[in-house]
């Protein structure tokens, strides 16, 4: 589900809060594709637009970006223990 920790076995729970966070600054290139065509021909691009995108985000849907993190802090180790 988007907004949660998805499940990583052996993680604990700031690691799995840093990966989760690092996956939402750096989509995987399959979902920056859908979000910017372009790379499709130019998948070297995918570091400029990781930037492009940031700089989207900074500017809009900052309650969202709140939100998300707010609850992402608030997974608990007993959260990552039940595979969340």
């Amino acid at each position: 589900a988007r907004g949660a920790v998805r499940a990583i076995p052996g993680k604990n729970v700031r690691q799995k809060k840093i990966l989760y966070i690092l996956s939402l600054l750096f989509p995987a290139l399959s979902v920056m594709q859908d979000l910017y065509p372009v790379l499709r021909k130019a998948p070297i691009l995918l570091p400029v637009f990781w930037i492009v995108r940031g700089v989207q985000l900074l500017f809009s849907k900052k309650d969202n970006a709140r939100k998300l993190l707010a609850e992402t802090d608030a997974v608990t180790q007993d959260d990552v223990d039940r595979g969340f």
